[in-house]
């Protein structure tokens, strides 16, 4: 009896070492993978959490990766104009942007992650992502192309170079979740934000006459000035003007002053050959104004307009 009741003994204690090993085993094995999706959701799981239709409207919240914690975080979305570094609301085909993602908080000192991706309307890839910043990554999904972060990121502010869809596409859908993270390699502690941003494509141009044109003698002129024209238009209530220009592609200075000359606003882009779009508006830019284009190559030419 004692001898069956100590052989008992000495198995309980072994399945009991079996399933303690199994256990400790298992929690490193959870650990492991979701520290491993610090890397990346898509890249290291094949997680596609940007809350898109697409991926089944889920974030790392809904399919359970992250959750519980409470830094009073926020995110926005904006896609930035590359050369004056305003926001739009329309973007131009082949015209370069930034999409910025900023990521903010109220409490405690969090990391940060995130997965974006675009989309037409209707669900389909737009992949015009430039280069990848700095611990960050592109990869293709089912798909479709997703910037995310490659190791957990010390600042809440990501901006990724983007490129104006090709002519046709219409509007673009940027999906994007973000992940504020305590940093203890669990799930458990974080929370997760999401949005998206829709921007439409510019309308193909309704032009107005030229108010005037005039050409500067600071430098030499063109032998042809009709190289060159401004014109006004508004399309679904917003304003724009079209700036033609009949040279090479070339560096021009965008001014914005009043009827006296005060200026308003200025600053310099990159005009492609052909036709080029840019919104008109800002806060200081109101009223009669007058809108100065000056190229490289010495033309200026002005547009009075009323901008409301």
């Amino acid at each position: 009896m004692f001898k069956n009741t100590t052989h008992k003994i000495a198995s309980l204690a072994k399945q009991n070492k079996i399933s303690s090993t199994l256990l400790a085993f298992s929690g490193i094995a959870l650990w492991v993978i979701f520290s491993s999706y610090v890397a990346g959701p898509a890249k290291s799981g094949n997680q596609l959490v940007t809350g898109a239709p697409f991926n089944s409207g889920l974030t790392c919240a809904q399919s359970g990766c992250h959750g519980g914690g409470a830094f009073g975080g926020t995110i926005t979305t904006q896609l930035l104009d590359s050369a004056t570094n305003l926001p739009v609301t329309a973007y131009v085909t082949g015209k370069a942007y930034k999409f910025q993602i900023l990521l903010k908080k109220t409490t405690g000192k969090p990391k940060y992650g995130f997965q974006t991706t675009a989309a037409t309307a209707t669900g389909t890839n737009v992949n015009k992502w430039g280069k990848a910043p700095a611990g960050t990554h592109s990869i293709l999904k089912v798909k479709h192309n997703y910037v995310e972060q490659s190791k957990a990121l010390t600042s809440g502010t990501i901006t990724i170079p983007w490129t104006g869809a090709a002519a046709g596409t219409g509007s673009v859908v940027f999906y994007t979740a973000g992940n504020l993270v305590n940093g203890d390699g669990g799930t458990s502690g974080d929370q997760v934000v999401n949005n998206s941003l829709t921007i439409t494509q510019a309308p193909a141009p309704v032009a107005a006459p030229v108010a005037t044109q005039e050409i500067s003698s600071a430098k030499p002129v063109v032998p042809n000035k009709d190289n060159y024209s401004l014109k006004l238009y508004n399309q679904h209530g917003s304003m724009y003007v079209m700036f033609h220009n009949g040279s090479r592609q070339q560096k021009v200075q965008l001014t914005y002053t009043d009827l006296q000359g005060n200026p308003l606003s200025n600053g310099v882009t990159v005009a492609n050959e052909g036709d080029n779009i840019w919104p008109l508006k800002g806060d200081k830019v109101k009223g009669f104004v007058i809108v100065n284009v000056v190229t490289e190559d010495g033309v200026r030419t002005s547009l009075k307009v009323v901008v409301n």
